[in-house]
C-alpha cells in the first residue's frame, strides 16, 4: 500500500528519496508504564530498528548514530525525556529473547511529532534485535524536490479511499486505517496559527506600549516645566545649548531605555520556554527568533516615537535659547 502512496506523489512533484520504516512490538514491556497515559491498550515497548533510524536522520540531514551489539538507546518526545532519564529500570533491558541491552543516550534528536501514531517514543534496537519482532505499524516518509502544498492531502485522500473499506476475496469487509501528514498543510496551518497568535499578543502589547510610553512622555514634559529654572541657570553660567540637549537625551534615554531592558529578557526567555513545548507542531523549530525580532522592532519603532516626542517636547519646554 506504501508504494500507491508514491505513485499519487510522483504526479505532481519530483521525489528526491523515500525512507520505509517499522515500528515493532517488544513484548517485555518495560518502557511503555514509564509513559503510557491511564487506560491505555499498548502491552508492548515501541521499537525503531538502528538502519530505520539512520536513514531518518540522514533524510534531514543529520549525522547518523551508531550503536555496539548490547546497546540501545531511546528517542522521544522532549516532555519525556526527564521521565525517562528518572527512570533506574531501563538502563539494563532485559527483552522477551533473553538479551540484554544497555541503555547509552536518551534524546529527542530527530524526533517530530508524527514519528510514530502508537506512541511518543521508540526504543533503538540494533537490526538483529528487530528481525523476530512483531510490526506494529509500517511507515514512508517522502522527500520532494518541490515544496508541497495543501492540495497534496486532498489528492491522497481521495486517491487512498478505496484502502480503507473493501472486501478480499474471501467476501469479507476489511477496514483499514492510516495516518499521513503533508509538510505543506503543516507549513500553512502553522503559519496561520502563529499569525493569530501573534496579532493578539501585538495588539496587548501596543496597548501596553501606548500606556507606558504616555505616562513616561507626561513625566519627562512635567519634569521639563518643573526643573525649567536650573536649566536656565546652567545656560547663564555658560554652559552651551548643545551640551544641555546631550545632558536631556541622555536623561531621557535611561527613563525610556531602563525599563525595557527586564521585559525584552523576561518575554525572550518565556518564548524559549514556551517553544520547547510546541516546537514539535512547528515546521521550523527557530520560527519563534523571527517572530520575537519583528516584535521587538514594531516595539521599538513605536516606543522611539514616544521617545522623540518626550525629547523635542522637554527641549521646548525648558525654552533654552
Amino acid at each position: 500500500m506504501l508504494d500507491d502512496y508514491i505513485d499519487i506523489i510522483e504526479k505532481d512533484y519530483t521525489i528526491q528519496s523515500t525512507v520505509k520504516y517499522d515500528i515493532y512490538k517488544e513484548p517485555k514491556m518495560t518502557l511503555n508504564p514509564i509513559v503510557a497515559l491511564p487506560g491505555s491498550n499498548e502491552d508492548f515497548d515501541s521499537v525503531i530498528s538502528l538502519d530505520s533510524y539512520n536513514a531518518l536522520l540522514e533524510l534531514r540531514g543529520m549525522e547518523p548514530v551508531a550503536l555496539e551489539d548490547d546497546e540501545y538507546m531511546i528517542i522521544c518526545n522532549p516532555q519525556y525525556l526527564e521521565l525517562f532519564e528518572n527512570a533506574a529500570s531501563i538502563k539494563s533491558l532485559t527483552l522477551a529473547d533473553g538479551n540484554t541491552l544497555n541503555l547509552t543516550e536518551i534524546t529527542d534528536r530527530g524526533y517530530w511529532l508524527y514519528m510514530s501514531g502508537i506512541a511518543d517514543y521508540a526504543a533503538v534496537f540494533p537490526d538483529q534485535y528487530t528481525e523476530g519482532l512483531e510490526t506494529a505499524e509500517s511507515n514512508l516518509v517522502v522527500d520532494t524536490l518541490e515544496e508541497t502544498s495543501a492540495d497534496l492531502k486532498k489528492k491522497i485522500e481521495d486517491g487512498m479511499s478505496w484502502h480503507l473499506v473493501y472486501t478480499d476475496e474471501d467476501g469479507k469487509t476489511v477496514d483499514e486505517f492510516y495516518r499521513f501528514n503533508v509538510r505543506g498543510l503543516v507549513i500553512e496551518e502553522t503559519n496561520s496559527m502563529t499569525a493569530m497568535i501573534s496579532s493578539l499578543c501585538l495588539y496587548i502589547a501596543f496597548i501596553f506600549l501606548s500606556t507606558v510610553g504616555t505616562i513616561l512622555a507626561v513625566q519627562s514634559l512635567s519634569d521639563a516645566s518643573k526643573y525649567r529654572y536650573r536649566y536656565t541657570v546652567l545656560n547663564r553660567l555658560g554652559v552651551s545649548s548643545g551640551s544641555l540637549f546631550r545632558t536631556i537625551f541622555r536623561q531621557l534615554l535611561i527613563l525610556f531605555g531602563l525599563p525595557v531592558i527586564y521585559p525584552v529578557i523576561i518575554v525572550f526567555l518565556c518564548m524559549t520556554s514556551i517553544n520547547r513545548v510546541y516546537k514539535l507542531a512547528l515546521y521550523d523549530p527557530y520560527i519563534y527568533l523571527l517572530y520575537f525580532l519583528a516584535g521587538l522592532g514594531v516595539f521599538l519603532l513605536v516606543y522611539g516615537i514616544y521617545f522623540a516626542t518626550a525629547f523635542v517636547g522637554f527641549k521646548r519646554n525648558i525654552q533654552v535659547q
